[in-house]
């Protein structure tokens, strides 16, 4: 997973030797993954801990400065988000994308949704939710507390189509459309200065490194 290649790199920096906290929440759909696997070898001296926290709350949380310093999760730089944290530069890009469940006709355009009756399964809080209610007026949407519960509604056939990031969604079905691309980044705390430096210097040399 690209995310892994990121953390590994980042833990070499002898900026972070202090102890690094990371809020692993959803990404912007909460995609199932085991535990972090990071290998430390090359950085003893960095003593990272990982929690995790629900996706509605892990802003809030980063900026309490109690539970963590940075969300390391596919989490979307966007205007709103930038107005209460900072963000690295931009280490993945994706979009967001739509499958369907079992009997729902087929699209070609995420705009075939919004029709009366429709009914669509997000994550609550992501950029997929904000989608759908500002674009998808006309149609049901169910904002559900993580991904796997979208999954879960979509196969019970509580909704008629899921709406998600597309690299995370593409596991669970065939995808109908895609739309909105959108640039993954890490958020700190806005007087993290020198962390957000380290970080950035370190995606850039995952990205040189191709």
């Amino acid at each position: 997973m690209e995310n892994k290649k990121i953390i590994a790199m980042m833990l070499t920096l002898s900026m972070l030797a202090a102890a690094f906290a990371g809020c692993l929440g959803g990404d912007d759909e909460e995609e199932p993954e085991p535990e972090p696997e990071w290998s430390l070898t090359a950085a003893p001296d960095v003593n990272p801990v990982w929690v995790e926290s629900g996706w509605d709350p892990i802003i809030p949380n980063l900026n309490a400065g109690e539970m963590c310093d940075a969300i390391i999760s596919a989490m979307t730089k966007t205007e709103e988000r930038d107005q209460v944290v900072d963000f690295t530069r931009a280490y993945y890009t994706s979009s967001q994308g739509v499958i369907g469940g079992s009997g729902s006709a087929a699209i070609s355009d995420v705009s075939e949704l919004n029709a009366a009756g429709t009914i669509i399964g997000v994550q609550s809080g992501t950029t997929s939710d904000l989608y759908a209610n500002e674009n998808l007026g006309d149609a049901t949407t169910t904002a559900y507390e993580d991904f796997p519960s979208v999954i879960a509604a979509l196969n019970n056939g509580d909704v008629h189509y899921a709406m998600g990031d597309a690299p995370v969604l593409s596991l669970e079905g065939d995808l109908m459309a895609t739309f909105s691309d959108e640039n993954f980044g890490l958020a700190v705390r806005e007087d993290s200065g020198e962390l957000l430096a380290a970080l950035d210097v370190a995606i850039g040399a995952v990205v040189a490194s191709g």
